[in-house]
């Protein structure tokens, strides 16, 4: 049994009460959830159906989800911004992400989307936009990033000119 241990919050426009919907870890981790029928649903406070904002915390990516996203094509980790979650450490396993890259069940459309992510850690490093990089997670990715140069050539397509701009150059592309 999956315990509903995560939430997603729904604030009201009229009167600014906050209802709480629980999720569990998995529903809350692959976004497994209508945003419709929550944004427009009843506040419990004065029945409007006028949304404000919906809003969860995110979920520790470990290498139990991150497996079952990677062998699965349905499942994402966020409609809009799933590598730069993928490649950040505070939410995700990182280490998990090199060990998939190797393992010839994953799919090659997340392969790619695992390339992009650490290109987009080796961008925040070297330029200091977006996430915070230590210079340890840094250092790995590079390394592991150059172990896999063929398979990053491979990815070039799906890895924003931006992030490409700063990341392909530390890796000597």
């Amino acid at each position: 049994m999956d315990s509903k241990e995560y939430s997603i919050t729904r604030k009201c426009k009229r009167c600014g009460n906050i209802d709480v919907f629980p999720l569990s870890k998995r529903e809350a981790a692959f976004d497994l959830y209508n945003r419709y029928s929550l944004w427009y649903s009843e506040c419990s406070n004065c029945n409007s159906t006028q949304c404000a904002s919906l809003g969860r915390s995110y979920v520790y990516l470990d290498e139990s989800l991150l497996r079952e996203w990677a062998y699965s094509e349905a499942l994402r980790v966020n409609e809009q911004d799933e590598e730069v979650i993928l490649g950040d450490e505070t939410i995700s396993d990182v280490n998990a992400l090199f060990d998939l890259l190797d393992d010839h069940s994953v799919l090659f459309t997340k392969k790619k989307i695992i390339i992009e992510a650490l290109c987009v850690v080796l961008h925040d490093y070297l330029t200091g936009d977006g996430l915070e990089v230590s210079n340890t997670l840094a250092a790995r990715v590079r390394a592991e990033l150059i172990k896999r140069k063929p398979m990053v050539v491979d990815s070039e397509d799906w890895i924003m000119d931006y992030v490409k701009q700063a990341a392909f150059p530390y890796l000597g592309l």
